[in-house]
């Protein structure tokens, strides 16, 4: 699988979500015949098990460290941002969730609920809840392969990893007393079939996969149109307890949901055509993800303030989700899709601009001290 069809995917991974987060409705039919909630976060696993490389025990602290600085570093510094918003949105009579909000500042909403919980503290920022889930379930995975997971059949650790989801969904429902702790833990044996997916497939059977792409969409649509007509294709279970159905099923919508989009960006890569700007918003979906709601939120906001016809401000100040008649949905999603990675870019050229006389420095350097200093074996 080249990078152009990764790209691809990951672009259409985040653009899916930013979709699912403009409106109740959800592209009518086709959403509720192929639904997004059913695979739009275990998409991102699978990719992230895609590029995930196996390791040894002493390899795994650079590991960690790795992955805190790539994912949860930003993820509490972003926090921190959405607080101090969070905190003059409190006292500027916004919107009633936000006068509501109490206690700001504390350790449990800068530090617990954005590792260990929902992450909703916020809710401009609610969908990185995601960041954190996908972090721990990495490092599990990591050790895994560290203590000898490499050495066995991936069809039969996949096996494994699904019984496993499976048994936990069943145990869930009954479990007394759920919490956002609970809810948290459950994510991990939900997602780590997906990743596992992911990394088999590259390792092993993306080189074996010789079924013509007719094939597999014929297959796929089949299969959807099976749980379409038992009336099986709405499971959101990785963030919230209500959940009810066959255990097996939510499993079954993710792998479809994974193969459709992966094989029809298979497809667009055979397209003789590179795009800059897909390969910037695939390795940009961070962005995306943090900030696409608070886009979102400040689209809603204006339409109410200038009295766009249709918008109604009590319902944007009582409900975080609403989404104004006279704001197309196709607006909603490319303000939410490119403004904020219009802000990476900017940020990337800011940061480059500023580095810039210290890459100098640096260079002359190197020229002054290294390039010029004799072998160490004529020492």
């Amino acid at each position: 699988m080249n990078n152009k069809t990764f790209s691809l995917l990951e672009t259409v991974a985040i653009l899916l979500v930013v979709v699912g987060h403009t409106g109740p409705d959800r592209l009518a039919f086709v959403d509720r015949f192929f639904s997004l909630p059913s695979y739009w976060m275990v998409l991102f696993v699978f990719i992230s098990g895609y590029f995930f490389r196996p390791m040894q025990w002493a390899a795994f602290p650079s590991f960690l460290w790795r992955k805190t600085k790539r994912l949860l570093l930003p993820l509490l510094g972003w926090n921190l941002v959405y607080a101090v918003l969070a905190w003059v949105l409190h006292g500027r009579a916004v919107t009633v969730y936000f006068e509501q909000m109490s206690a700001v500042f504390s350790l449990h909403n800068l530090l617990v609920s954005p590792l260990f919980l929902m992450n909703h503290q916020y809710l401009l920022n609610l969908a990185m809840w995601f960041v954190s889930s996908l972090f721990f379930t990495q490092l599990l995975y990591a050790l895994l392969h560290c203590m000898g997971g490499r050495r066995s059949s991936n069809l039969l650790l996949l096996m494994l990893f699904s019984v496993v989801g499976m048994l936990s969904l069943a145990l869930y429902p009954h479990t007394a007393g759920h919490t956002h702790f609970t809810d948290w833990l459950m994510k991990f044996p939900y997602f780590l079939p997906f990743f596992h997916l992911g990394y088999a497939w590259r390792q092993e059977w993306e080189a074996r996969d010789k079924i013509p792409l007719w094939a597999w969409f014929l297959g796929l649509a089949a299969l959807q149109t099976l749980l379409y007509f038992t009336g099986n294709v709405h499971y959101y279970i990785i963030a919230w307890s209500d959940y009810q159905g066959d255990v097996w099923q939510p499993f079954l919508c993710g792998f479809i949901g994974i193969f459709f989009w992966l094989k029809l960006c298979t497809l667009l890569a055979r397209i003789p055509w590179e795009s800059r700007f897909v390969r910037f918003a695939g390795a940009n979906t961070w962005a995306v993800m943090c900030h696409h709601l608070l886009v979102i939120f400040l689209v809603n906001w204006v339409v109410v303030h200038i009295s766009c016809p249709g918008a109604d401000m009590q319902a944007f100040r009582t409900d975080f989700w609403y989404r104004a008649s006279c704001v197309p949905r196709w607006l909603y999603v490319a303000l939410g899709f490119l403004l904020p990675l219009l802000w990476q870019y900017v940020f990337n050229a800011a940061k480059q601009w500023a580095a810039a006389p210290f890459s100098m420095l640096k260079s002359r350097w190197n020229r002054m001290f290294i390039t010029h200093s004799k072998p160490d074996d004529a020492l």
